[in-house]
């Protein structure tokens, strides 16, 4: 009996500690970056996670010349990519992968993720 308790509190304390690793680094965290370009103007940048089949967050704002950084929490292959298919494609990102994109022009831009074209997200540009 005192066997099948160590197993069991072994177990737990196992799968304890994996489901506290699964917490803390694969919750979605998005924050808000602000990079100086070389001429002193700040161009603003957002992240936007692609974690749990899902753009995180779905819709954000940025102004002219400023950047979207996408970045792949799922263990899938993603990629961002918008509707007109033009505008711009990260191609697909490996779990952890991120790239930067930069949009000129106003406007609201919708977009998607190939692998799985029901995920969808939006950039305005203002």
């Amino acid at each position: 009996m005192k066997r099948l308790t160590t197993i069991f509190f072994v177990f737990i304390t196992i799968f304890g500690i994996y489901g506290a690793y699964k917490y803390l680094f694969n919750q979605a965290r998005v924050e808000h970056v602000a990079l100086a370009s070389l001429n002193g103007r700040i161009i603003h940048a957002k992240t936007v996670e692609i974690v749990g089949f899902a753009f995180n967050p779905p819709e954000i704002n940025i102004p002219p010349g400023g950047s979207v950084i996408f970045v792949n929490r799922d263990r899938v292959d993603q990629s961002a990519t918008s509707d007109d298919g033009a505008t711009f494609d990260t191609d697909l990102l490996k779990y952890s992968d991120s790239v930067k994109i930069t949009i000129d022009k106003p406007g609201l831009y919708i977009y998607h993720s190939k692998p799985y074209p029901y995920i969808k997200g939006r950039i305005v540009v203002e």
